[in-house]
């Protein structure tokens, strides 16, 4: 089996708020006038993530972030953001849902944003993850859901956390533009 040749990146080392190392990231993403949808308790099996996206697309309901999980017991779990001003309307189509996929709650998170980090080389890169979520749970931030790439880090905060992650991720990654430290 060949194996893709990669140029060694040492790891990154444990940081503190404040170290001049910093992390150069390619920049930072900001979603805003975002809500949450979670929807629990759902049988695991094929078509169901199919019927709720579908049903959401048909209606123009644009879905930034999907995030989804599978509990110890086989029920899936999915949070999803969509804008803040088609919460009812996307409540009231997935509740005619309920039977069909058979999840047993849904509820709306009002009042959330993302907050992204990307940079070119973050396939090769390993820690950028536990330092992004490092530099929030330092600034006392909680993550209501992740997402990740090849490329990208994304986080689900509260809208009202979104200045003091960013002042947070700024003392541990260095932002385009910013003088190396």
């Amino acid at each position: 089996m060949l194996r893709e040749k990669k140029q060694y990146t040492p790891p990154l080392p444990e940081r503190s708020l404040g170290d001049e190392n910093k992390i150069p990231i390619g920049g930072v993403l900001q979603g805003l006038g975002l809500a949450a949808i979670r929807i629990s308790g759902i049988p695991d099996r094929p078509g169901v993530a199919s019927r709720i996206f579908r049903a959401l697309g048909k209606e123009g309901i644009n879905v930034e972030l999907i995030s989804h999980a599978v509990d110890h017991e086989d029920f899936s779990h999915l949070t999803f953001c969509i804008g803040k001003e088609r919460v009812e309307e996307t409540l009231t189509l997935l509740e005619g849902y309920q039977k069909q996929v058979g999840f047993r709650h849904m509820r709306a998170l009002r009042k959330v944003a993302l907050i992204s980090v990307f940079g070119p080389h973050f396939r090769e890169r390993h820690g950028i993850a536990g330092a992004f979520f490092y530099s929030l749970a330092e600034a006392g931030i909680n993550i209501l859901a992740i997402s990740t790439s090849v490329s990208t880090c994304t986080c689900l905060i509260s809208e009202e956390d979104m200045e003091k992650a960013l002042g947070a991720l700024k003392k541990v990654f260095q932002f385009p533009g910013d003088e190396p430290g």
